[in-house]
């Protein structure tokens, strides 16, 4: 088993996806800090983000928190 936790199966998965010298862009964190936050916070005001775990069902259903796997049925009978 491999973890993309570690630094050396990105760096594979970056060469096989065609991106060469992704070590440098890998070990800092700084690079896309700001647009990842960037992106959260307009996930969060788009989709009205209240609680975690926050699941979003075919773009179209959100359940927020956790919820009783009748929740879910009902969400894919609905999709069905």
């Amino acid at each position: 088993n491999r973890s993309l936790g570690e630094q050396a199966v990105l760096e594979d998965c970056a060469s096989r996806a065609g991106y060469s010298d992704s070590s440098g862009f890998l070990s800092n964190s700084e690079l896309g800090k700001h647009e990842v936050k960037d992106e959260m916070q307009q996930f969060g005001r788009d989709f009205q983000c209240t609680g975690v775990p926050m699941f979003i069902i075919d773009g179209k259903f959100v359940l927020n928190g956790a919820q009783e796997s009748d929740q879910f049925l009902r969400v894919f009978a609905k999709l069905g």
